[in-house]
């Protein structure tokens, strides 16, 4: 269900971003909202290089829902933050596949410009990292106790 919600939302606004080719300052110099293409990954890098990132988005989306639905239990919070890890990665191979790019338009002068997709997965792995982090010391504990 999170997979879906995300999705369904990221390219919602990915299609209007397009569509109206957005461009709002909103914070001068800071913050704006703003229509760009991505042929590259991140910050550009390997710019017009579209083929590669679909198929490299592919394999590691197949390996990824694989992990997902074999390994994680499904009424976990991480099951739920996998869902939108993934979404992330679909609606972006979504773009590669359809625009020919992916669609970026949240502009931050000290981070660059991203997307919905984007945060999503940095946001998501974070949070994956703390509660793999939280159950490690957890389980560090136990052992130490058991001495």
């Amino acid at each position: 269900m999170w997979f879906l919600i995300v999705l369904i939302i990221d390219q919602l606004i990915k299609y209007f971003v397009v569509s109206t080719k957005l461009n709002v300052p909103l914070i001068e110099n800071i913050f704006n909202l703003m229509y760009v293409k991505n042929t590259g990954g991140m910050y550009g890098m390997l710019s017009n290089n579209n083929i590669f990132f679909i198929v490299i988005s592919i394999v590691i989306l197949i390996i990824l829902g694989y992990y997902i639905f074999k390994n994680v239990e499904r009424k976990t919070p991480q099951f739920k933050i996998w869902q939108i890890i993934l979404a992330g990665g679909v609606s972006n191979l979504i773009d590669r596949i359809f625009r020919g790019a992916v669609v970026d338009f949240i502009q931050l002068k000290f981070f660059g410009v991203f997307n919905l997709s984007d945060a999503c997965i940095v946001i998501g792995v974070i949070l994956i990292c703390v509660f793999e982090l939280k159950e490690f010391l957890k389980g560090g504990n136990n052992k130490k106790s058991s001495n």
